[in-house]
């Protein structure tokens, strides 16, 4: 029996970006290593920057510069071309043990004129003490000016309850309190994205233990716990009206919620065109999943894991199954990444319907094709573990088109 973490406990700190060109289309000259040979035809891998420190998320600006997220709290800049040697910004609030840190972010649709940034990270409460013991979650907006962001300029939007040596964990508040509970080293923040209706989508694991049945985990459940949702608010992080559990509190927590009983999600993807939601959850004992969310859908986490119910004894009510899941390796376990659609005209026609998602534990990427209407239709290989792609941990669409990807090692 295997149960997986994040993906963190990794052994290497170099990372990488790079992305997957389709040069027979395009006329690009790039020649893929010998360790690429197994990707379809007329495609290759090629890095675009190197030497980042355990890279975990990135988003693009309007100008074409890459913002990129370090675990540790860097925003570290890659402009024309080149990894910039001065960060954004250093987050100094930031807790790092074990899969804890900095691990989502996302650029606002107006940078251009607000210079918005807003990043998802464990919050540091007990600075120099207790590294390992209960935390909480954080996502906040930045001011960008140039290059740089000054912490000065830094709003919480979500998770205004923080804790003190006193009183570390949101345990310790009344239920309903703004806080993110990350009480075990594990199932923290998570991914952050803007939706085409504006709106900052952003997933939060459960907070609790991966490797036993914690209480703590059915925080999933219960819609005035921040912790295994997925959120969507306005940008100054209230929310929006027309919430599915919209209370008349436009600061309530289950005001906030969009979707529930997610485990682990902490990468997600918008489907263009469709905007349907596409939520990989990390699992626990047996599978890795993906889920098409609707608003206000329940995907049953701790009862259910895939298509089964969990030695958590419980019951979820009106829960969704899975859209796609798939069995753990005997070994590695998994840890699924989700992905994105391209759209461009860069890649074929047919690709405009898959999604490209990876599992940084298994080390591989894979297709998956939906229809118009969003049905699923099948599942194929894009790099398979003996092609190596370093820990696939997170997938943009840059503005030339094409699909990128972190390596976390």
């Amino acid at each position: 029996m295997v149960k997986k973490r994040k993906f963190f406990n990794a052994i290497k700190t170099i990372g990488a970006i790079s992305f997957i060109a389709f040069f027979t289309l395009n006329g690009l000259v790039l020649v893929p290593r010998t360790a690429e040979a197994a990707l379809p035809a007329g495609f290759a891998t090629e890095t675009i920057a190197a030497g980042l420190s355990y890279p975990t998320a990135m988003a693009f600006t309007p100008d074409a510069r890459i913002f990129v997220a370090e675990k540790a709290g860097a925003v570290r800049i890659i402009k024309n071309g080149a990894l910039l040697p001065t960060p954004l910004v250093q987050l100094t609030d930031i807790s790092t043990y074990a899969d804890r840190g900095l691990i989502g972010i996302a650029v606002d649709p107006n940078f251009a004129t607000n210079h918005y940034i807003y990043l998802s990270y464990t919050f540091e409460n007990t600075p120099g003490a207790n590294l390992t013991a209960p935390k909480t979650g954080r996502i906040v907006r930045l001011t960008v000016s140039g290059d740089t962001a000054n912490e000065a300029t830094k709003v919480v939007l979500v998770g205004s309850i923080g804790g003190n040596a006193t009183t570390p964990s949101c345990e310790q508040y009344p239920m309903g309190s703004d806080c993110i509970a990350s009480d075990s080293s594990s199932h923290s923040a998570g991914g952050l994205h803007f939706g085409a209706d504006g709106k900052l989508y952003a997933t939060i694991g459960d907070g609790a233990n991966f490797d036993a049945v914690d209480p703590r985990a059915l925080r999933a459940q219960n819609l005035d716990s921040l912790n295994g949702k997925l959120l969507r608010i306005n940008t100054d992080g209230t929310a929006p009206t027309d919430n599915p559990y919209y209370n008349g509190n436009p600061n309530a927590n289950r005001s906030k919620v969009y979707a529930y009983g997610f485990r682990n999600a902490f990468r997600f993807a918008f489907r263009p065109g469709t905007n349907a939601i596409y939520v990989g959850d990390v699992g626990w004992d047996t599978y890795e999943e993906v889920n098409k969310v609707t608003a206000g859908g329940n995907y049953g986490w701790p009862c259910r894991e895939g298509n089964n119910a969990t030695t958590y004894g419980c019951t979820a009510t009106g829960y969704i199954n899975p859209f796609y899941s798939y069995i753990h390796d005997a070994t590695t376990g998994g840890c699924i990444t989700v992905g994105v659609f391209p759209t461009s005209g860069v890649y074929p026609a047919s690709y405009s319907n898959k999604l490209f998602f990876g599992d940084f534990a298994q080390n591989w990427m894979k297709l998956m094709e939906v229809n118009a209407s969003d049905t699923f239709v099948g599942v194929s290989d894009l790099m398979l573990s003996s092609d190596n792609p370093n820990g696939p941990v997170d997938f943009a669409i840059g503005p030339d088109g094409y699909v990128y990807f972190i390596s976390i090692y």
